[in-house]
C-alpha cells in the first residue's frame, strides 16, 4: 500500500535531542518517517488537508504520521483528501498554488487508484 514507511530506531547522543531546557535526551525510542516510501507503481496522488487537530497530532506525535490519513481523533478523521492527480508532479505543481496556510497543513500523499 502507498504511504509512509515508518523506520524505528533509538536515540544516541549523537542526535543532539534536546528537551525544553535543552537537556539532551538519549536512549529513548522515536520513529523515523520516510515520507512516501511505500510508492507503487499504479499509485495516484493526493492532496490531504489535514483538520486543527491533525496538524497537531501530526506535529506533536510524529508516529502517527504514517497512518495520519486513517487516524481519528475525538471519533472525527485526522483530514480529507483535497484532490486526486495521476502524478506526484501534479500534485505537487497543485500544493505549490495553494495560499502559504494552506499549504502547511496540505500533504501529498500515494494512494491506490480508485
Amino acid at each position: 500500500m502507498a504511504g509512509n514507511k515508518v523506520i524505528d530506531r533509538v536515540t544516541t547522543i549523537e542526535d543532539g535531542i534536546k528537551d525544553k531546557t535543552g537537556a539532551v535526551i538519549c536512549g529513548l525510542p522515536i520513529v523515523k518517517v520516510v515520507i512516501n516510501g511505500n510508492v507503487e507503481t499504479n499509485d495516484e496522488w493526493i492532496l490531504y488537508r489535514l483538520t486543527d487537530d491533525g496538524v497537531a497530532a501530526y506535529r506533536e506525535l510524529p508516529e502517527l504520521r504514517s497512518g495520519i490519513m486513517s487516524v481519528l481523533i475525538a471519533g472525527e478523521n485526522a483530514g480529507e483528501e483535497v484532490a486526486r492527480f495521476k502524478t506526484e508532479g501534479e500534485a505537487v505543481d497543485h500544493l505549490k498554488q495553494l495560499p502559504p496556510e494552506e499549504k502547511l497543513r496540505t500533504l501529498v500523499r500515494s494512494v491506490r487508484p480508485k
